[in-house]
C-alpha cells in the first residue's frame, strides 16, 4: 500500500467518525446534559443518520483528501511553495479550514438562498450527537467544495489534512452532543474551542442567534457574534430549539427540500427551467457513476490544473472575440462580413459554447439601441439597477426576447435550415454536449469547469457589458445615454470596453478611437481581413473616423 493511499485514509477517516458518533450516543445516555426534545427524538436521530449517510456517500467523489494527495504529488499550492515546516502547517491550515468554514456559516445564516439549505440542520429540536451529521446533501457538498478549493490554493500536506478533520470532527461532534461535563473545565475550555454548552445557544428558535463558532470560539469574539454559555441546567432545559413547531422536517423528503426547491424555482420563472433541470440531472447521474466505476472520475484524459486553467482563459476568450466581431459588430450592426468557413465555425462555438439564439441575441441588442436607458431598454443598469444586471441578468434577457421583438429586430443572415432545424430550435442543447465532453475528457473536474466557464461568459458577454458599460468608466462622447468606456484597454471583453466609443458609433467595426485605446476585437477583424477572411464595410468606418477628427479639432 502506498505511504499515502487516498481511499485507505479515506475509509480509515469515515470509521473513526462513526465509532466516534457511537461512543457519544453512549456516553449521552448516562451523562446527559439536557433533556430537550425527548418526544420524537428516536426517529430524529435515524433521520439524522439517513441523511447523514446520504450525504457522505454522495460526496465520495469530492474528497479533500484525494484533493490533497493531488497537491502533494505536483507540489501544488502556497504550502509547496514557501516549504511550510509541518508544524507550523497544520497550525496555520488548522486556523484557515475553521476559519474558511466559519465564513461559510455565516454566509449560511446572512444569505436566504444559502439558508434555505442550512435551516435542516438547525431544525433538529434536541441537540444530541447525530445533528452534526444532519446536513442537506447540497450543502454538504458545497462545503466539500469549498475546503477543496481551499486546499489548491493553500497546497496543506496531505497528513495535515487527515489530522486537521479528524479532530475538528471531533470537537464539532462534541459541540453538538447533548453531554454534560464538569462545569468548570466547559468553562475553560469554550474560551478557546466550541462546547456543547456554547453551541446550544447557536440553535435556538431565535432567528437572532449567535455563536457561530464549530470549531474555534475566537472567530465569534473577534466579529462579536459570541454570548457567554449558560451552565445552569435548569436554565438550559428551558431553551427553544430548532425552527418553531411548523418547520420541524420530521421525515427525508421534507429534509430533502426536493419537493419546495423546485417549487420555489418555478416560482421564480427561471429561465430555461427544463433546461437547468438537466443539466444538474447530468451532473448527479455522473456523480451516482463515480460511486460505482471510480476510474470515470479521472476522465480519458485526466486533469491537470494549469492545462485546464489555459482552456478556461482561451474558451472564455474566444466566445468573448465571436461574441462581439461576429455576433455584435457582424450581425447587429452589420459593421463587418466574414468569410462563409468562418461564419460556421463561430456560428457552431456560439450554440456548442453559450446556447445562443442568434436572432433573439441580435434584436434584443438592437432594442437596446433604439432607447438606450429608458424604460424601452431591455437591460440598462439606469432602470433595473446595477446588482439586478449582475443578479438576474439573463432572466431580463430572457424577458425582452418577446415574439414581437424579435420578429422586428431579429434578422439575421445565414438564416438557413442548419439555423432553423438546430442552432435555434435547439440552441440549449450545445453547452450540455459541451458539459458531456468534457467530463469525458476530464471526469469529475469537468463539472467545476463547465460551470465556471459558463458563469463566466454570462458575467462578462452580459453583465459587464450590459452592466458596467453604463455604469462605470469615462466618456470620450456625450452621448444620449449613460453609456462608459470601462476602461481604455479593451482585452478582456474583446473590445467591448469601449462601449461609449461604440454608442457614439454603432455602426463602425472598430470601437478605439484615442491613441491610448486598444480593441482587441479590432485586431483580430484586421488579422482576417489580412488573410482574406473578412471583409469590412468601410462607408461606416470612414464615416465614424472622418466625425472623430472633427470632434477632436472642436476639443482643441
Amino acid at each position: 500500500m502506498d505511504l499515502y493511499d487516498a481511499d485507505f485514509y479515506s475509509i480509515i477517516r469515515m470509521l473513526f467518525f462513526f465509532m466516534m458518533i457511537g461512543l457519544f450516543i453512549i456516553l449521552e445516555v448516562f451523562i446527559p446534559l439536557h433533556s430537550l426534545g425527548k418526544e420524537g427524538g428516536q426517529k430524529r436521530r435515524l433521520l439524522n443518520w439517513g441523511v447523514g449517510m446520504l450525504s457522505a456517500v454522495i460526496a465520495i467523489p469530492l474528497s479533500t483528501l484525494s484533493a490533497a494527495l493531488f497537491c502533494e504529488q505536483y507540489n501544488f499550492g502556497l504550502f509547496h511553495y514557501f516549504t511550510v515546516p509541518l508544524w507550523l502547517g497544520f497550525i496555520l491550515w488548522f486556523l484557515i479550514n475553521d476559519l474558511v468554514y466559519y465564513s461559510y456559516h455565516r454566509l449560511a445564516h446572512a444569505h436566504r438562498f444559502f439558508w434555505y439549505f442550512h435551516k435542516v440542520h438547525h431544525s433538529d429540536k434536541s441537540l444530541n450527537t447525530t445533528t452534526a451529521i444532519r446536513f442537506h446533501p447540497l450543502e454538504y457538498l458545497a462545503v466539500n467544495f469549498i475546503k477543496i478549493s481551499a486546499i489548491f490554493i493553500f497546497g496543506p500536506y496531505f497528513i495535515i489534512i487527515f489530522f486537521c478533520d479528524v479532530i475538528q470532527a471531533v470537537i464539532m461532534l462534541w459541540a453538538h452532543s447533548n453531554l454534560k461535563i464538569n462545569k468548570t473545565v466547559e468553562r475553560y475550555l469554550s474560551l478557546f474551542i466550541v462546547t456543547p454548552r456554547y453551541h446550544v445557544l447557536h440553535h435556538l428558535e431565535d432567528p437572532n442567534a449567535k455563536n457561530f463558532a464549530t470549531v474555534l470560539t475566537i472567530w465569534d469574539r473577534l466579529t462579536k457574534g459570541k454570548v457567554d454559555p449558560i451552565f445552569e441546567e435548569e436554565k438550559i432545559n428551558n431553551l427553544k430549539l430548532g425552527l418553531g413547531p411548523d418547520k420541524c422536517y420530521d421525515n427525508l423528503t421534507s429534509m430533502l427540500l426536493l419537493d419546495r426547491l423546485i417549487e420555489a424555482i418555478k416560482k421564480t420563472n427561471f429561465a430555461h427551467f427544463k433546461y437547468s433541470l438537466l443539466t444538474i440531472t447530468i451532473m448527479i447521474g455522473f456523480w451516482i457513476l463515480a460511486l460505482f466505476y471510480p476510474s470515470v472520475t479521472q476522465g480519458m484524459l485526466g486533469i491537470n490544473v494549469w492545462w485546464s486553467l489555459l482552456y478556461l482563459v482561451l474558451a472564455c476568450h474566444f466566445t468573448m472575440i465571436v461574441v462581439s466581431i461576429y455576433l455584435h459588430r457582424s450581425e447587429t450592426h452589420r459593421a463587418v462580413r466574414f468569410h462563409l468557413i468562418i461564419r460556421h465555425i463561430f456560428r457552431f462555438w456560439l450554440w456548442l459554447a453559450t446556447g445562443t439564439n442568434r436572432s433573439e441575441w441580435v434584436a434584443v441588442h438592437r432594442a437596446h439601441h433604439q432607447a438606450p436607458d429608458t424604460d424601452k431598454d431591455p437591460h440598462s443598469p439606469a432602470i433595473y439597477g446595477l446588482k439586478t444586471l449582475f443578479t438576474s441578468g439573463f432572466e431580463l434577457y430572457h424577458k425582452a426576447k418577446s415574439e414581437q421583438v424579435v420578429e422586428k429586430y431579429g434578422i439575421i443572415s445565414d438564416n438557413d435550415y442548419l439555423e432553423k432545424h438546430w442552432y435555434s430550435k435547439y440552441s440549449i442543447i450545445g453547452p450540455i454536449i459541451l458539459l458531456v465532453i468534457e467530463i469525458l475528457l476530464v471526469g469529475i473536474w469537468a463539472i467545476p469547469l463547465w460551470t465556471l466557464q459558463m458563469i463566466l461568459q454570462i458575467m462578462f458577454q452580459a453583465s459587464i457589458i450590459n452592466g458596467l458599460g453604463h455604469y462605470l468608466g469615462y466618456r470620450n462622447f456625450e452621448t444620449k445615454d449613460k453609456s462608459h468606456n470601462i476602461t481604455s484597454f479593451g482585452l478582456l471583453i474583446a473590445g467591448e470596453e469601449l462601449h461609449n466609443n461604440h454608442h457614439q458609433y454603432p455602426a463602425s467595426a472598430k470601437f478605439s478611437f484615442y491613441s491610448n485605446e486598444v480593441d482587441i476585437g479590432w485586431i483580430y477583424i484586421l488579422l482576417l481581413k489580412k488573410l482574406g477572411l473578412a471583409r469590412i464595410k468601410l462607408k461606416p468606418l470612414a464615416k465614424a473616423n472622418l466625425e472623430f477628427k472633427k470632434y477632436r479639432l472642436k476639443e482643441e
